[in-house]
């Protein structure tokens, strides 16, 4: 456990922007089986087919998923981040 004492409110400020402002990796990140081909897509900048969208959405591997997703993201937007509100 961290006391308030030994962390000073700048040293955790700079630790969390270090971790959240990491550079995006250059490739993509590993997946299961039944995702290689879609990250595979992916990393050649091909577009993903409806066959593919519905692999997405019955893929097993919700990890490396996830991972895929955050990656691409960040290729294309780098570390803009967009809201969308429904009101």
């Amino acid at each position: 456990m961290i006391s308030a004492a030994s962390t000073s409110p700048v040293t955790a400020a700079q630790d969390l922007r270090a971790r959240t402002h990491a550079p995006t990796p250059a490739e993509p990140p590993a997946v299961g089986e039944d995702l290689k081909g879609i990250r595979d897509k992916l990393a050649a900048g091909q577009r993903l087919t409806r066959e593919d969208g519905l692999a997405l959405y019955a893929a097993r591997d919700l990890l490396g998923l996830g991972q895929l997703a955050t990656w691409f993201a960040r290729r294309k937007h780098e570390r803009k981040v967009y809201y969308v509100r429904n009101g």
